[in-house]
């Protein structure tokens, strides 16, 4: 007979009258746990990379000699292209509309 408590977090197996306590973990067969574990640390890293890419990209865009060329990255790599896209879509549906107008 198998009873876990409300988060399925720790379970009782009573066999042959005797209780045994379980962890959840214990009751995945081998394989999948080594499948959790490497997705879980995995994603573990991933979290660590991004934590230490946004602090290093913070802390330079607070220092002045950084700041000039992260602005500059951000407007030719983002604003520009947004910038140039929206404009010339405004243009080609503008002249769409004016060549179809009777």
């Amino acid at each position: 007979r198998l009873c876990c408590n409300s988060d399925w977090t720790e379970c009782t197996v009573s066999s042959d009258g005797h209780e045994h306590s379980v962890f959840f973990i214990e009751m995945i067969e081998k394989p999948v746990q080594a499948v959790w574990l490497i997705l879980d640390g995995a994603w573990f890293l991933i979290n660590i990379l991004g934590v230490i890419w946004f602090l290093y990209r913070s802390f330079g865009f607070l220092r002045t000699e950084k700041r000039t060329k992260i602005v500059r990255t951000y407007a030719i790599n983002y604003v520009w292209p947004t910038e140039v896209r929206s404009n010339l879509e405004w243009v080609c549906i503008g002249d769409m509309v004016n060549t179809f107008s009777v």
